[in-house]
Order: structure tokens, then sequence, then C-alpha cells
């Protein structure tokens, strides 16, 4: 869909910690889209842009759980509940998001 392409655009948009709001715009953009289509699709872009976020220095977290605070009460727990994922669960994820797969 075009809201999954444009959460691996902002992915790949985020290069320092001064991107952190494309970084809610995506994480908004996975609350809004989280209702709609298939979780393993959404997980794997909330692995994106957690990994990106990492990746430039921004604490991903606080971010997530921003959203997730604004997003419909189950959409705020599939946001949360991402956060308890492990390191490596997450990269193999992120994985699943890029355009070659």
């Amino acid at each position: 869909t075009a809201v999954m392409e444009y959460m691996r655009r902002v992915s790949g948009t985020i290069k320092s910690t001064r991107d952190a709001q494309r970084l809610r715009l995506g994480l908004a953009a996975a609350a809004i889209l989280e209702e709609r289509s298939d979780y393993r699709d959404i997980l794997a872009s909330l692995a994106s842009l957690h990994r990106a976020a990492t990746g430039a220095g921004i604490d991903p977290a606080p971010y997530f759980e921003e959203v997730a605070a604004l997003a419909r009460p189950q959409t705020g727990r599939f946001i949360r509940d991402f956060l308890k994922r492990d390191g490596i669960d997450i990269t193999e994820m992120a994985g699943f998001a890029t355009p070659n797969n």
C-alpha cells in the first residue's frame, strides 16, 4: 500500500537525531495502518523504523510510547508490545521491510 511504502521511505531518511520528527510521522502512519493491514507487515515496518532510529542515535522508545498513547487502545497496546521484543527479533523483522524482500 501507499502507507507501507511511505513508512519504508521514512525509515530510509532517518539519519541523525535531527530526524526524530520523521520517526514520529512514520509511527503515526503505522498506528493508522495497523487497523487495516496484516499485522506482520506493520511489525516489519515498526522494526524498520526502530532500527533506523537506533542507528541514527535516537532512542525510539519515547516516540513509540507517544504515538501509542495517541492511538486507539488496541493499536496502542500493539505498538507498546513491539517494544518488548529483543534486538535480534527486531533486526530480523526489519529485514522483511526492505524493498528487496
